[in-house]
C-alpha cells in the first residue's frame, strides 16, 4: 500500500470472501477504487460493471489491473515471481503481468480503496501525456523482458497508446 492510498473498511472481508470460494484459480484479486483530488472524491469509470476474469493478454492490451492499493495477491504466486520482479521494469504493472503469466486475475466489482492524487511524485499527479509516454516505454521494456513472448499484444498496446498520445498532442495550443 502506498502512502497516498487508503483502504475502505470492506476491503479485506470483500476480497477474502472471493478468495475463500475461488479454489486458487487466480493469481491476484483487484477491485474498483475511487480517486480523491483536492478533497473531492470521484468515482472511477470502468469498462465493465460485474466481476470479471482478466487474462495476461487483456492486461497487456488494456492495462486492466490497476494500482497496488486495489490488489491482493496469491502468496504462492507472489513468492514465485519475487526474484523476476526485482529485475523487471516498472512497479505495479510489471508485478501484475508477472503474476498473470501464471494465472488470470479476478476483478471484483466492489469499491474497496481510494487513490489519493495529492502530492508531487504520485503517479496520478503526473500529467496525462507524460503518463502515456512512460507507459509506452514500460511496455517496450516489458516486451523485451518477456523475450517478445507477447510481442503482437504489446505492439497493439503500444500503437494504441501512441495514437492516444498523438491525439493528446494535437490538442495542444502553440503560443
Amino acid at each position: 500500500l502506498e502512502g497516498d492510498d487508503y483502504w475502505l473498511s470492506n476491503k479485506i472481508e470483500s476480497i477474502y470472501n472471493y478468495i475463500k470460494k475461488d479454489n486458487e484459480k487466480h493469481s491476484l484479486y483487484f477491485h474498483k477504487y475511487d480517486v480523491i483530488k483536492d478533497g473531492i472524491i470521484n468515482k472511477r469509470l470502468y469498462s465493465y460493471n460485474t466481476n470479471k476474469e482478466i487474462t495476461i493478454e487483456e492486461c497487456i492490451k488494456n492495462y486492466q489491473v490497476q494500482n497496488l492499493s486495489c490488489c491482493m495477491y496469491d502468496a504462492k504466486v507472489l513468492k514465485s515471481v519475487t526474484e523476476l520482479f526485482l529485475y523487471s521494469p516498472g512497479v505495479d504493472y510489471s508485478l501484475n503481468i508477472l503474476c498473470l503469466e501464471q494465472k488470470p486475475a479476478l476483478f471484483i466489482n466492489d469499491t474497496c480503496s481510494v487513490y489519493r492524487i495529492s502530492r508531487q511524485g504520485s503517479w496520478g499527479a503526473v500529467p496525462v501525456d507524460i503518463q502515456v509516454v512512460q507507459n509506452i516505454l514500460r511496455r517496450l521494456q516489458l516486451n523485451y523482458f518477456f523475450n517478445k513472448k507477447y510481442d503482437n499484444i504489446f505492439a497493439d498496446s503500444i500503437n494504441s497508446a501512441t495514437n492516444n498520445l498523438l491525439n493528446e498532442f494535437s490538442n495542444l495550443k502553440i503560443y
